[in-house]
């Protein structure tokens, strides 16, 4: 018995047909914004323990520069909790020198409250993927549309890629032989 599920070609695999609409897209990003929305709120419920492994996004920071900007602001694990980061994150990123190394007041390190937006800077590079030392370069002045434009081929080719195995899984998943060694989809 031969395979009833069609093996695509490599054409096939990667033509618009296995390629989410713009209109699929959005919606997706609006059930992701609201997936986000809901995680967050369920990481800041008074239960303990209650997201303790969710990634939680960083509490209201932002983006333009004020006074207070340039004061001390907190301690480590101040600075870790409004940030949404662990306290080992912000060690490691000053031990590797993609955070400054803090003032120090009584012995305690104290952090300039400009660390909430490069923490900020930081989380929202390695959304898209780039890495610690991508985002280090970019935190150095380095233009995000270089460090995007070099990204963007190895992005691509990951979809491209899982575009295939999608296709294939689709095949595979109309498959109604026996046999491995019947199916089409097993040379």
């Amino acid at each position: 018995m031969e395979c009833s599920a069609a093996i695509p070609s490599p054409v096939e695999a990667t033509t618009s047909a296995t390629r989410p609409s713009p209109a699929s897209t959005v919606h997706r990003a609006h059930e992701q914004q609201s997936f986000s929305i809901a995680a967050s709120a369920r990481s800041s419920s008074s239960t303990p323990g209650a997201g303790r492994y969710e990634m939680r996004r960083p509490r209201s920071v932002s983006t333009r520069s004020s006074s207070a900007s340039a004061t001390s602001c907190c301690q480590r694990g101040e600075v870790a909790r409004l940030s949404g980061r662990p306290a080992s994150s912000v060690r490691y990123y000053e031990k590797i020198g993609l955070l400054p190394a803090p003032a120090r007041a009584s012995g305690r390190r104290v952090y300039d409250a400009a660390i909430l937006r490069t923490l900020s800077v930081i989380d929202t590079a390695q959304r898209p993927g780039f890495t610690l030392d991508e985002a280090k370069a970019l935190l150095g002045g380095r233009p995000l549309r270089a460090l995007a434009r070099e990204k963007l081929p190895a992005v691509e080719a990951i979809v491209e890629e899982a575009e295939r195995r999608r296709a294939w899984l689709l095949h595979a998943s109309r498959c109604e032989c026996v046999e491995l060694d019947e199916c089409a989809l097993f040379p």
